[in-house]
């Protein structure tokens, strides 16, 4: 709660104005105690109650808000109000929102919470009086959406977003917005008649209930409010005071307009508040900002954005001058946000177009070609093949990496030879030249071919083989391969669906070309992300075979296999997925001459029973699909590539963690050199390389690499694309397991928070994504639960750990792997909450269950004879059994002789050695 609030940012909120003044009688007095609370001083005083500034006592001691409010004086719909208020805080844990302490009610019918203080302003009235730039403004308006968007994941709606319900106050010295008062929060989707908010802030659909129930666009209308009123100073509807003036079938005015139209001094001063000069911010106005501001106040809520994050993402992107979605789409606006984030690179891409155009010269002569003799095509058809193929090979063979460097190496000759340059300080040069060092030239060489050569090349197929469909078919295709070669996932399958459509039409259904593209089209959809267009173009290709009766060759029926089985393990059908993957792997190894498709399709294989629980079967099939691929394939081969990466997890799986470390080390050197430090095959041994340093309990090494894959990834495909949903649950893993072990303190309480509230997240759009019973979910279930356990949150814990349980158990039964994990979560919880009856049955099922299928010396069943122990009365004869039995491995040598997994277990059975373990519970 606030300490103060300027007036000229103070509005009523509409469904609270109905208390009279002065209903709440006499205030608290300094001095006053509430439980372990002292009042210190009057904050506030309104129509329902007060807000006092208070001292907690104890347990510990700290600055405290109270906000209270006198039922006996207030209407039933206050009371309500202040109800829901606690129900919605209790759920919120974040940096961004104001947190709720306690609550409760005293012997003269007043309610009351106690709440985080904050000694803040306002956020436009903060921004004013610290004259915060336009960058810094959207610093925290981002902050702010991050907030919103974790209410908004609850199914909270706030309904009075506006400057006095936004808090800055100073946390470590930086500026952050707290987000308060939930008094008329709503649940999403909900339904009523009630006007409630803020007039100037209101949602056309808020201040008219008869457009419908509210959804969580209502509250971003009143963030684009609040964003308009950041950049201009003022309310885009200031001078309304109407409900009915937000039911106008036009948003609000827009920022760039509101600067044309303000006196000069006072848009002068404006400027010079943001630190920008007047022309340059009307210019920054216009355009980008203008269209995120329409966007987010859109009268109909369709035009709106979907989510907070998609509002977030667009501001993201203005402020690192990347593409912003709300903006209507332009080739000349791309390329323009384009040379905007690369001046530098531009510069020298530039200078290499010399280069570029002498080393693809040649394809772009021959395409030029063809359109002249378009007219001759039937005669030369032969000719126009050859050159068709001649064009694919000089496409698929550029070298990126030769091409990075010849850039960065003639921006560099390139500074030498100009005046200015030369007039410089030798430390000048050699700093200037030193910015060159920090360019990755593979990336800055795939983004200049991808807009010098590429989009230029599909416009001159589209304008130069209409008339020659199987031709252009062809080169469409070529370009499909090298964008997924530079990992242009979405445009490969948006091409590749184009040549399915075409050889649909010109050769049929069942030809095996079409197949072929229907395949390849499905495999790009698959890994853009876009499952159910995958499963259309796998349910066609499967429908035109049977209706031809057609039987496929080897390598088709594989590839076809291979991209169906993607699509069951997308779907957390594992079974299925190996079943396909084995039926496929005999024909295609008795077809020979396709050793590099063979050693794919057994490597996804090993992947696919990995996943569904059988390791030993997963290492026996990648070692032989290794041994025979090291004997077959070049070792640059990519298919050789992608099956040591398919290896990565399977070796960690089974155990052999310093091994899959290696070998994910060595992939990662081997693609940054061959594709740059974003492709996403490098990003995946990112990836690769941090949960084996988790598992190795590296985790202050994992941690960093996976912030920055988090930020790459969806920077590169979205926040909510699997895979940087999948590097974010690897994050707050790695940030609990770093913490899970220390005495409790302030790094641990951060991390706890930060991993508790990334895996919310995780949840939350994997449940939108995927279901509430894919496996995917029920993993982010189960380490949500792992981590609330860690923070003493036992019974949601508890709860989330048996939902996990019971789902796995029906899908795969009592004695599944994945089942035995999650009991075994299970009985750490109840060990962590002091249930030990419970802990000692669920670790002797998962006890029994281990060893017979791993053996006694796998460090999974040697855990679980650890809990069990911990969990029995002081020298039982059973915990005396499995001291000198079982846990004699991990009890006889010294501690750093042990893996690091075996070394956690040490350390609590010497702990527990130290104090005497178990009681009968």
């Amino acid at each position: 709660m606030a300490a103060s609030t300027p007036p000229d940012d103070e509005f009523p909120t509409k469904a609270l104005a109905s208390a009279e003044p002065g209903s709440c009688g006499e205030g608290m007095a300094p001095g006053q105690r509430i439980g372990a609370f002292r009042i210190e001083a009057l904050v506030g005083r309104g129509g329902m109650g007060e807000v006092y500034r208070a001292v907690q006592l104890e347990p510990v001691q700290r600055v405290v808000a109270i906000k209270r409010l006198r039922l006996a004086g207030a209407g039933s719909r206050q009371a309500a109000w202040f109800e829901v208020e606690r129900q919605v805080l209790a759920q919120m844990q974040h940096p961004n929102i104001a947190q709720l302490f306690d609550a409760g009610s005293l012997p003269d019918s007043s309610a009351y919470l106690v709440m985080e203080f904050l000694d803040g302003e306002p956020l436009t009235g903060w921004c004013r009086s610290h004259r915060v730039s336009l960058r810094g403004r959207l610093d925290l308006f981002l902050q702010l959406l991050d907030g919103v968007q974790h209410a908004h994941q609850r199914g909270v709606i706030h309904r009075d977003l506006k400057p006095g319900n936004v808090l800055v106050t100073r946390v470590n010295g930086r500026p952050v917005p707290k987000l308060i008062d939930f008094g008329i929060a709503a649940a999403a989707d909900s339904e009523g008649t009630e006007v409630a908010g803020t007039v100037d802030y209101m949602s056309p659909e808020q201040s008219n209930p008869a457009l419908g129930s509210l959804d969580v666009r209502s509250d971003l209308y009143s963030l684009g409010v609040l964003l308009h009123e950041l950049l201009t100073g003022e309310r885009p509807l200031r001078s309304s005071s109407d409900p009915a003036a937000h039911t106008r079938t036009t948003g609000p005015q827009a920022p760039s307009e509101r600067l044309r139209e303000m006196p000069g001094p006072v848009a002068g001063a404006l400027a010079a508040e943001l630190g920008v000069g007047r022309g340059a911010l009307l210019r920054l106005y216009r355009h980008e900002l203008d269209w995120i501001v329409r966007r987010a106040t859109a009268h109909d809520r369709a035009d709106r954005y979907p989510s907070a994050d998609a509002f977030a993402a667009d501001v993201r992107a203005f402020l690192d001058h990347r593409v912003v979605a709300a903006h209507p789409p332009s080739r000349r606006y791309r390329m323009g946000k384009f040379l905007a984030r690369h001046r530098l690179g531009v510069a020298s891409a530039a200078l290499a177009v010399a280069a570029l155009l002498a080393g693809l010269g040649t394809a772009l002569y021959g395409l030029q070609q063809a359109r002249e003799q378009r007219m001759l095509a039937e005669a030369r058809a032969d000719e126009n093949a050859q050159l068709a193929a001649f064009q694919q090979r000089m496409l698929r063979d550029v070298d990126l990496s030769a091409m990075g460097e010849q850039i960065l190496s003639l921006a560099r000759e390139q500074a030498g030879l100009t005046p200015g340059f030369r007039g410089m300080p030798e430390s000048e040069q050699a700093a200037a030249l030193r910015l060159l060092d920090l360019v990755d030239g593979i990336d800055l060489a795939r983004r200049v071919l991808d807009s010098q050569l590429l989009d230029r090349a599909e416009s001159a197929i589209d304008r130069d083989f209409a008339g020659r469909p199987l031709l252009a078919s062809q080169l469409r295709e070529t370009l499909a391969e090298v964008h997924d070669s530079l990992g242009n996932r979405a445009r490969a399958a948006v091409l590749q669906r184009e040549v399915a459509a075409l050889r649909s039409d010109e050769l049929g259904p069942a030809d095996p070309a079409t197949l072929r593209a229907r395949v390849a089209a499905a495999t790009a959809l698959l890994a853009a992300g876009e499952r159910d267009a995958a499963g259309d173009e796998l349910e066609a290709a499967e429908r035109a075979r049977r209706t031809a009766s057609a039987v496929l060759p080897a390598d088709l029926a594989a590839r076809l296999a291979m991209a169906r089985a993607e699509w069951h393990s997308q779907g957390g059908d594992y079974a299925a997925a190996s079943a396909g993957l084995a039926a496929a792997a005999a024909p295609l190894a008795d077809a020979g001459g396709e050793p590099a498709l063979a050693f794919r399709l057994r490597a996804q294989w090993a992947g696919s029973l990995l996943r569904e629980g059988r390791r030993d079967d997963a290492a026996r099939v990648i070692d032989e699909a290794l041994e025979a691929a090291e004997a077959e394939l070049d070792q640059d081969d990519g298919a050789l590539l992608d099956g040591l990466n398919a290896a990565v997890p399977i070796r960690a799986g089974t155990g052999d963690l310093e091994a899959a470390l290696a070998l994910s080390e060595r992939l990662y050197a081997r693609s940054v050199e061959r594709f740059g430090q974003e492709h996403p095959f490098t990003l995946t041994q990112v990836n690769n390389r941090a949960v084996t340093l988790i598992n190795l309990q590296r985790t202050e090494e994992a941690i960093p690499l996976l912030r920055g894959l988090v930020e790459a990834r969806a920077r590169q495909i979205g926040a909510r694309h699997p895979q940087t949903i999948k590097a974010e649950a690897n994050l707050a893993s790695a940030l609990m397991r770093s913490v899970q072990d220390r005495e409790p303190d302030a790094l641990r309480a951060q991390r706890s928070a930060e991993s508790a509230q990334r895996l919310r997240r995780v949840l939350a759009a994997r449940e939108d994504l995927l279901g509430r019973e894919h496996p995917e979910t029920l993993l982010s279930r189960a380490s949500l639960a792992s981590v609330l356990m860690h923070g003493g949150e036992m019974e949601e814990a508890l709860r989330l750990a048996r939902a996990v349980y019971d789902a796995r158990r029906e899908r795969h039964g009592p004695t599944h792997r994945d089942t035995i994990d999650v009991l075994d979560l299970l009985g750490q919880i109840h060990l962590a909450a002091g249930e030990l009856s419970a802990a000692r049955e669920a670790f002797a099922a998962v006890l029994a269950a281990r060893r017979a299928e791993q053996g006694d010396e796998a460090f999974g069943t040697l855990s679980a004879a650890a809990g069990l122990y911990l969990s029995l009365p002081p020298d039982s004869p059973q915990g005396r059994s499995l001291r000198e039995g079982l846990l004699q491995p991990v009890l006889d040598p010294p501690i750093e002789a042990l893996p690091p997994p075996l070394q956690r277990t040490r350390r609590q059975l010497d702990a527990a050695a130290g104090r005497g373990v178990g009681a009968d519970g």
